[in-house]
């Protein structure tokens, strides 16, 4: 995504900068509040960000707006309160919630990673993912995430891993435990149904008793009550096997998916026939091609949602069986001992060749459990060490940029966060975010542009600014930086316009005065754009 224009207003006021180009962006002035805080903000506010507006800021009376492009897409956002409208090719698009545009944002814009919090599998919140790419001026913590609510920096950390291999958060924990309690009930069908199997030649007498009690009205009538309860587990057990094999190609797929996902990303995929690059899933009277990444993502996302639709069919036979074998042990204790043994017998006698072919049945289900077991656990393994491998790399050139701005031998960072009792401050602390960041997108090369407010915050001497102005070139991507000036800084042209650098002055703004009644038409057309009804 790159940032095209930034804006905040209403009928009376707005201010709206649309002067962003794909480079070094840096946006300056002469002295502190001249607004580039709260336009910084607003362009994040208004794709889900968490407000950390300055406090003299009512953000309940403005309207927060930004335009992106994204995949030769314009794509604009305008929020008010938790309701964002999306306005794409003149269509616009209304969520009422967060909750709703991080769905849209999921599905439309980029695919949120997944990890597993509190035992259960989540979708990154907008604000913890943003911190990948942003940095605010204000509550700034290196030991912690920004702002995070309910998420800490473990959970960024997993939410990190995620991002580099989306196949880390398919370790699904639910489907592991669908596939372990599977493999349990299998191993206990097969003991009992080969323990019948040697009944009749172990127990001849019985056998006998079966067969003479073939023709008995009451034992016929607890025998059809016992066999239509078994039936029904039968039948029951029939459509959990089918959806769990469906669940298993499912989960093949989306893996194989993701794993196209990784190689496309890495290099290229050809047909080793024709030499195309064009490579299509076909489902049924649709065909998709998988090697465009909007189609993809799609074509993944409806997969996720089929296989959580089978998770969720799986749990509910699994519940009707429970309720019925539940069922059947309350017969089977109401009915004399005697008579249980010779119905439970009778099973065993009369259906020897049945339970035999069963059983190699049951066998080669097993035995696709275990395989798939085995090949999580050998891909969990491997995914494990990708990744580890990955954030260490990460931590590395943190380490090595830190040291390479600040001129030391080597730095004290020892993770993506300090510890809880480690101080960066001043200029430490600005550096310590720039390496952050950076390394973060370099390694993970991320498809937003960098934002950090107060870029230099901290009293970062000249020398350390240019080596990081230059490592942000270096990046090749669009980066948005603020910074305020000192009065000899501002004289001597410190920011010389370039091919690569875009300055952007906002010294001749009025203090705290932002907000301008000259930009209110504009402002006006972009709210009509959203139909809006003004008042």
């Amino acid at each position: 995504m790159i940032l095209l224009a930034a804006g905040i207003g209403n009928l009376e006021e707005a201010f709206i900068e649309d002067r962003f180009t794909n480079d070094l962006n840096i946006i300056y002035s002469n002295d502190n509040n001249k607004g580039k805080t709260i336009l910084i903000q607003s362009a994040m506010y208004s794709i889900g960000n968490s407000p950390i507006f300055p406090a003299s800021l009512d953000i309940r009376r403005y309207f927060f707006y930004s335009k992106f492009s994204h995949n030769d897409r314009d794509i604009e956002f305008l929020r008010s309160g938790n309701s964002i409208l999306v306005r794409e090719q003149g269509v616009v698009s209304v969520f009422d919630t967060i909750t709703d545009f991080k769905i849209y944002f999921n599905e439309e814009i980029f695919q949120l990673p997944r990890f597993v919090k509190d035992g259960r599998p989540i979708m990154a919140d907008t604000s913890l993912f943003f911190q990948t790419f942003f940095l605010p001026q204000d509550k700034r913590n290196t030991s912690t995430v920004i702002n995070g609510g309910q998420f800490n920096k473990s959970d960024f950390v997993l939410m990190l891993k995620a991002l580099i291999d989306p196949n880390f958060s398919n370790l699904d924990i639910g489907e592991v435990d669908v596939l372990k309690n599977r493999r349990k009930e299998l191993l206990q069908q097969i003991g009992l149904l080969s323990r019948r199997l040697s009944f009749a030649k172990e127990n001849p007498v019985v056998a006998r008793q079966v067969l003479q009690s073939v023709n008995n009205v009451n034992f016929q009538e607890q025998s059809d009550s016992l066999q239509k309860i078994n039936s029904e587990i039968s039948a029951y057990s029939t459509k959990r096997n089918r959806e769990t094999n469906r669940l298993y190609k499912l989960q093949t797929l989306i893996s194989e998916l993701n794993s196209l996902n990784r190689n496309i990303e890495i290099g290229k995929i050809k047909c080793a026939d024709c030499g195309s690059e064009k490579i299509v899933y076909s489902n049924g009277e649709f065909t998709f091609e998988v090697s465009n990444d909007i189609v993809r993502r799609e074509v993944i996302a409806s997969i996720r949602s089929q296989i959580s639709n089978k998770i969720a069919a799986i749990a509910e036979y699994n519940n009707e069986i429970s309720r019925l074998q539940i069922e059947l042990q309350a017969r089977l204790a109401s009915i004399p001992a005697e008579v249980t043994d010779i119905i439970i017998s009778r099973e065993a006698v009369l259906n020897e060749r049945d339970n035999d072919l069963k059983i190699a049945e049951l066998n080669n289900e097993l035995q696709l459990i275990e395989q798939r077991l085995a090949q999580q656990e050998l891909f969990e393994k491997q995914s494990t060490q990708r990744v580890n491998e990955t954030l260490a790399e990460i931590v590395g050139d943190m380490k090595r940029y830190y040291a390479e701005i600040d001129e030391v031998e080597n730095s004290s960072i020892e993770g993506l966060f300090t510890k809880h009792n480690e101080n960066f401050s001043g200029s430490e602390e600005q550096i310590f975010y720039f390496s952050k960041l950076v390394s973060i997108s370099k390694h993970i090369q991320l498809p937003f542009p960098i934002i950090v407010d107060c870029f230099r915050d901290g009293e970062v001497s000249t020398d350390k600014e240019l080596k990081m102005i230059r490592e942000y070139q270096n990046l090749k991507k669009q980066v948005i930086l603020t910074s305020t000036l000192k009065s000899q800084e501002y004289s001597s042209d410190k920011y010389p316009k370039s091919n690569t650098l875009n300055p952007i002055d906002y010294s001749q703004i009025q203090s705290n005065k932002l907000l301008q009644p000259s930009f209110c038409a504009e402002f006006e057309k972009i709210l009509k754009a959203f139909n809006l009804e003004l008042h």
